[in-house]
């Protein structure tokens, strides 16, 4: 293996604003519950978004390091279940770091307590975080760079990980990006893991300068969950062992067909391999390239990916970035166009000198019900033929409505310099507005920090929506979330990771402008089964658990099973003899047991562990080519 290659190429006292207040309280919590609900209404629906930089506030001194200026991942994610979105950075050849929220006042460094501090030993790269066990923690992973095998932190439950050695076994290469999604639609996530550069090649002119890259990259992997903490590589199974340079990945349905589909940002794309969508052709096991037919090979230097229906029109579109011009795909029905010129949203270069664009998301910054869009931007050191610029600033996109984007990035006070790399969103302080996290990268810790920007616009009305799944993953990841609200419809996607080695948080959040009401919101989970809820009050967080009694899966051949449950025995009806598969849920969507059986005509006996309470529980029952689920109300006695 040669070098690597060479591209030449406080808010520890979080104030907030006087028109918010942190969510608090208690809440009610059925299939679909209600977090808080705050009414006011505030501020000018048409004003400009604005942030203010509190990470240097914090007191913790971090950065991701890199000889390579590379990597730089961040995680927003809820991994204590106490309701404040907590921060996981990568630090390459230095400990990541974890922080935990604290009531939306403290960002406290607890890498030691949790035990991620484990993570000694290799250089990180990016990070993404998913409930493997459906246990109800969120675990987390993390890449890595040569020598070392990625790493999965399995969430104890108790605010403490521990380090699974022999879960993930994807090799020693370069590891980048990585996903969460349920690739087979069986309730688990599996994970989709890019790799990048293992031998750098270039042709040079007489006069020794590079013209072009002849570097040969690992190829990413597919791991399947095999349900026990383990993962089995299906990588040459599905067809997805692409070799291009991915420096990001993402899990996303972009036809709307509830099975998701992967889309690589490759680096080197004119020289390497394009940027690759693959289509998930369920309930076949493959996933087809379709990045010439779609208009998605993207020749270009592929470093992050934003998702987002940024037009409104009900489905996904996504934005690249790139080492010079960054490319906006519209979806026109599983059809990409380049409307990137149009749109105004290019971030290309400087005179003679390449923008270089890494982590990058849509999100409404304003909550004026349009996708905003955030580029974090950052020197690397390149070739002459793609020199990029020194002092890079960040860039926020905001959206006019009309298809258009305006670069608002220094009256929003976002435009560091520093080497952005990873980014993420998440409301930190659940004040209804989208704050969000840049990783930065250096040599040294102590020439750059970390930077978390705070949202003070003054904000129109929101409404968010937290899924929890049951038949489906239990971070119902791939699920997509359309409103309606005046006639308007538009989409988003709960994701398992995007942007540049990052995640952002999952709970699904709309921006309504000075909309009171939205007529409806419907939400389909991985599964198939939607959710309708309507004449929803605006600035709230709803919590919807998948209702597994709705499926449109067949039905067995009986109307109904009778449970009833005594003694520690679960005692099943069925109207004939039949192999099943039983699976027992309670109502907030914990699986209590799993277990295959055979079922006799009429009275069955299955012992059920643990011990069920007096309650309300979900059976879901599989038999041959049929399935059944139905609520199931165990009493003291019978």
């Amino acid at each position: 293996m040669s070098d690597f290659y060479n591209r030449s190429r406080g808010w520890k006292n979080l104030s907030l604003s006087d028109t918010a207040e942190p969510f608090c309280g208690k809440h009610l919590r059925i299939v679909i519950s209600i977090f808080c609900l705050v009414l006011t209404f505030v501020g000018d629906v048409h004003s400009q978004p604005l942030f203010e930089e509190i990470g240097e506030s914090l007191g913790i001194n971090h950065a991701h390091v890199s000889n390579k200026h590379l990597g730089g991942g961040v995680a927003i994610f809820d991994f204590d279940n106490d309701g404040w979105q907590d921060v996981y950075l990568t630090g390459g050849q230095i400990p990541d770091k974890l922080l935990k929220n604290v009531n939306g006042q403290q960002l406290v460094d607890v890498s030691v307590s949790s035990g991620i501090d484990q993570i000694t030993q290799p250089t990180t790269f990016g990070v993404v975080t998913g409930d493997v066990d459906n246990d109800g923690y969120r675990d987390i992973l993390v890449t890595t760079e040569f020598g070392e095998k990625s790493i999965l932190m399995h969430n104890q439950g108790d605010g403490t990980f521990i380090h699974l050695p022999n879960a993930i076994n994807d090799g020693f290469d370069w590891k980048s990006s990585a996903t969460f999604g349920d690739v087979n639609k069986d309730g688990l996530l599996d994970v989709y893991i890019s790799a990048y550069v293992f031998q750098s090649g270039f042709d040079l002119d007489t006069a020794g300068n590079v013209i072009a890259f002849e570097h040969e990259c690992s190829p990413n992997q597919l791991f399947l969950n095999n349900g026990n903490l383990t993962f089995s590589n299906a990588t040459s199974l599905y067809g997805v062992g692409d070799v291009g340079c991915a420096l990001a990945v993402a899990f996303t349905d972009f036809d709307n067909d509830t099975d998701v589909d992967l889309m690589l940002a490759n680096d080197f794309g004119a020289w390497v391999v394009p940027s690759v969508l693959f289509e998930n052709n369920y309930p076949t096991q493959n996933l087809a390239d379709i990045g010439g037919q779609s208009g998605m090979d993207l020749e270009i230097y592929g470093m992050g990916i934003a998702v987002g229906d940024y037009d409104k029109d009900a489905d996904l579109d996504y934005y690249q970035t790139n080492l010079g011009r960054n490319v906006l795909s519209r979806n026109d029905g599983g059809i990409f166009t380049d409307v990137t010129t149009v749109a105004d949203c290019e971030s290309d270069s400087t005179g003679q000198l390449l923008n270089t664009g890494w982590g990058t998301f849509f999100f409404d910054a304003d909550n004026d019900s349009w996708p905003d869009l955030f580029v974090s931007n950052g020197w690397i050191q390149a070739a002459e033929i793609i020199a990029t610029l020194p002092n890079d600033p960040n860039a926020l996109f905001r959206n006019n409505g009309d298809g258009t984007f305006s670069d608002v990035s220094i009256s929003a006070a976002i435009a560091s310099d520093k080497r952005g790399r990873g980014a993420a969103y998440g409301d930190l302080d659940n004040d209804g507005r989208l704050d969000f996290v840049v990783n930065n990268v250096h040599k040294h810790v102590d020439s750059t920090q970390f930077e978390v920007y705070h949202n003070i616009s003054n904000t129109a009305n929101w409404i968010a929506l937290k899924l929890e799944g049951v038949q489906s993953n239990r971070d119902a990841f791939g699920s997509h979330v359309r409103i309606v609200s005046n006639g308007n419809s538009t989409i988003a996607e709960v994701g398992g990771g995007s942007s540049h080695a990052s995640q952002n948080s999952s709970i699904v959040h709309f921006g309504l402008g000075s909309e009171t009401m939205i007529d409806s919101a419907v939400i389909t989970f991985p599964s198939g089964t939607e959710r309708v809820i309507t004449s929803v009050p605006v600035n709230q967080v709803i919590e919807v658990v998948e209702d597994v009694t709705t499926s449109n899966q067949p039905e067995l051949k009986q109307e109904s099973l009778e449970l009833r449950y005594q003694n520690g025995v679960t005692v099943l009806y069925s109207d004939e003899p039949q192999m099943a598969q039983i699976r027992l849920f309670d109502i907030s969507g914990r699986m209590l047991y799993e277990l295959p059986v055979f079922l006799n005509s009429g009275s069955n006996q299955i012992p059920s562990s643990p011990m069920l309470s007096v309650g309300v529980y979900i059976l879901d029952v599989r038999a041959e080519e049929a399935k059944m689920r139905s609520r199931l109300i165990v009493r003291s006695q019978y």
